[in-house]
């Protein structure tokens, strides 16, 4: 898992920081090419928005082509299944609100097994 715990002096553990401002968690799955995604909440959205791609080498580290999935809510993980093992994926979040959409969140990353 990509997201630590600290324990300070006194033993009491810190709070997991996340790896964007909507994503708390990447990890990889029980299978080979799974990756389960931990979203955070946030205040009054009623739906989420996730898309991930495979970060291409060749041509500068950009997202080659986003597969966007629809989120209801983020109580339990959204297990990704049939990415490619040995490739990098960038995963990004974005809030349906009563405004609409918000903005992408900033991409995070996991290399698939």
């Amino acid at each position: 898992m990509l997201v630590c715990k600290s324990e300070s002096a006194s033993g009491s553990r810190a709070q997991p920081q996340g790896l964007s401002q909507n994503i708390r968690s990447l990890d990889h799955g029980s299978n080979s090419g799974e990756i389960a995604v931990r979203l955070k909440a946030v205040a009054n959205a009623s739906s989420y928005e996730l898309r991930y791609a495979a970060v291409g080498v060749d041509n500068g580290g950009t997202a080659l082509t986003w597969t966007t999935e629809a989120v209801t809510g983020v109580k339990t993980p959204v297990t990704l299944t049939g990415l490619r093992p040995a490739t990098t994926d960038a995963f990004q979040v974005r809030s349906l609100g009563k405004s609409g959409y918000s903005d992408w969140s900033d991409s995070a990353t996991l290399m698939c097994t």
